[in-house]
């Protein structure tokens, strides 16, 4: 059996005694050899008991791990196969029709493509045949000039008034007489009168024939400073001249432009006359 000690100068000194007093002012216990194997065996024995226990833990928290891991795997599964189907209803319903439309938009893009540029060429063709067409009318303006004597041919606008005759009074309006202009154009018959028409009148406006003659072709109720207002106008073709020309019937006597005077060494007729030489166009 093992003893106490008290602490001395001399070192360390067994108590005798056995009274509580002595022992509790003890500094100490030596144990005996029996006594520290017994304490050792003990100290093994419950660490063997922690290991034990340490172990049973790691298991079941293996276990835990392991049934929440397995369980976490299951609705992972679940959730996953619901989410495709979820996934693949909606690619149904709305992926592969939009890459249909898709589809179809490219397709009609190609054709819009093909569209604009047939447009643009036609747009071009059509520029190309107005500046032919320009140049056309050009040299048939310049070419009937020369004809009749008209210069300078090429800055003339190739209008000639060849009469202007007033109508009797069944052709008044608002007690003003009624006036009948013949003007000669520079095409010639063998156009269609609906391929110089819009030409013609184009001319009045652009070259300010119906501002030098001083009609009025805007609004025939409007009040302005022209003296004549335009009422009506009529297409013949007269087979003499091979010429175009047109018959202005105006309310109140036009202006006659120095310009569009008949050249003396060509004077074309009287009004009478070319009543009687004229082919009336069927177009008004």
């Amino acid at each position: 059996m093992g003893y106490f000690v008290r602490k001395t100068s001399f070192g360390l000194r067994p108590v005798t005694g056995t009274s509580d007093i002595e022992i509790n002012d003890t500094d100490g216990y030596c144990l005996s050899p029996d006594e520290y194997v017994n304490i050792q065996q003990t100290l093994s024995s419950q660490k063997k008991r922690i290991g034990q226990l340490q172990q049973e833990k790691e298991q079941e928290e293996q276990e835990i791990l392991d049934y929440y891991k397995d369980a976490f795997q299951k609705v992972k599964k679940e959730c996953s196969n619901k989410l495709s189907g979820e996934l693949q209803r909606i690619r149904e319903k709305y992926v592969q029709p939009l890459t249909e439309c898709e589809k179809q938009l490219a397709v009609i893009k190609i054709q819009l493509e093909e569209l604009q540029t047939q447009l643009n060429e036609a747009k071009q063709y059509g520029v190309d045949q107005e500046i032919l067409n320009k140049n056309l009318l050009r040299i048939l303006r310049e070419r009937a000039n020369a004809d009749r004597s008209i210069t300078p041919k090429k800055q003339h606008h190739g209008y000639i008034i060849l009469c202007s005759q007033q109508l009797n009074e069944n052709h008044k309006k608002d007690g003003i007489s009624t006036w009948k202009t013949q003007i000669q154009t520079p095409y010639p018959v063998t156009l269609k009168s609906y391929e110089i028409q819009g030409q013609i009148f184009q001319d009045f406006v652009d070259k300010d024939i119906f501002s030098e003659m001083r009609i009025d072709s805007a609004d025939a109720d409007k009040d302005s400073d022209y003296i004549a207002k335009m009422q009506d106008y009529l297409f013949k073709a007269n087979s003499r001249t091979g010429l175009w020309e047109v018959e202005l019937y105006t309310t109140g006597e036009i202006t006659i432009p120095q310009n569009m005077l008949q050249p003396k060494k060509n004077t074309a007729g009287s009004c009478k006359s070319f009543q009687k030489d004229s082919i009336k166009s069927n177009v008004r």
